[in-house]
């Protein structure tokens, strides 16, 4: 299945490698704007499948970044704010490389990240569980060809800093 998945990453990487070596740090990137808009949903709320084909492609590290979400009655539960894989320093999820601060003020407006946050490595389960309740990560396949993308961006060394 692994096999599967590199092949089908490779194919889609080439397939979108247009998209992915547009952009430099200085000039806005229009289309690699819209494409991160059309797949929203890889960072906010399947931010868990795209870390997981990431990791599955490139063999980076998961992380993810969790708070405790407490009841009135002060009863606490684990949950998971974002999922992506690292590079030393970097983080990469749907918008790229960037800091660990730029994608937590990307996620500003969200009150869960004004709580105290844990970042921790984690493996697919872990992750999976976490987002779904199960211990395997539903469509999966669906994020392959975004992986690759973003993954040739990041190779590319274009800018990841969608929108300026």
């Amino acid at each position: 299945m692994r096999g599967d998945l590199l092949a089908l990453g490779i194919v889609s990487a080439l397939a979108l490698g247009t998209l992915a070596r547009r952009g430099s740090r200085q000039e806005p990137d229009d289309a690699w704007d819209d494409f991160v808009e059309a797949n929203e949903s890889f960072l906010y709320g399947r931010c868990v499948t795209l870390a997981i084909a990431l990791h599955r492609l490139t063999g980076l590290p998961l992380y993810g970044v969790t708070a405790v979400d407490e009841d009135e009655d002060g009863n606490g539960r684990v949950v998971l704010l974002h999922a992506y894989v690292r590079r030393g320093k970097e983080i990469i999820d749907l918008r790229g490389a960037r800091s660990y601060d730029d994608m937590l003020a990307d996620f500003s407006h969200d009150n869960a990240f004004g709580c105290d946050m844990d970042e921790s490595r984690m493996d697919e389960e872990t992750l999976a569980k976490l987002a779904t309740g199960r211990r395997r990560c539903p469509s999966l396949k669906s994020a392959v060809p975004v992986a690759a993308a973003v993954w040739a961006r990041v190779q590319g060394g274009s800018s990841n800093t969608v929108g300026g």
